[in-house]
């Protein structure tokens, strides 16, 4: 674990998704439904990464979230693929995963 994160260390597998197209979205829908898509999104990631993987930040429609191990993040996507299937959510995200060596820092606040 990452000293005062208590966040791993070392190689991770990390998951950067947001909506695609966002703004337009809402505008379409209205911020009540809108908010219903935004809940539904972060949800489903946050169950798929539940067993094995850790959420970093939240950002909007943007999550980041990280897996431990090469596999836990190949399983959280499948879950994330069997959730969004099983739900019929209509709408496109944008993801990327990256591998890489993590150390944690504190950040000072100007």
């Amino acid at each position: 674990m990452s000293e005062g994160r208590g966040l791993p260390a070392g190689t991770l597998t990390f998951l950067f998704t947001d909506i695609e197209g966002s703004t337009k979205l809402q505008s379409e829908l209205g911020t009540d439904r809108y908010q219903d898509v935004l809940e539904t999104h972060t949800r489903i990631l946050r169950e798929a990464f539940k067993d094995g993987g850790f959420e970093v930040r939240v950002e909007g429609d943007a999550l980041e979230l990280g897996a431990g191990e090469i596999g836990e993040d190949r399983e959280a996507a499948q879950r994330v693929a069997d959730v969004v299937g099983a739900e019929r959510i209509a709408v496109v995200y944008r993801v990327a995963w990256v591998l890489a060596n993590a150390r944690w820092r504190r950040i000072k606040e100007a």
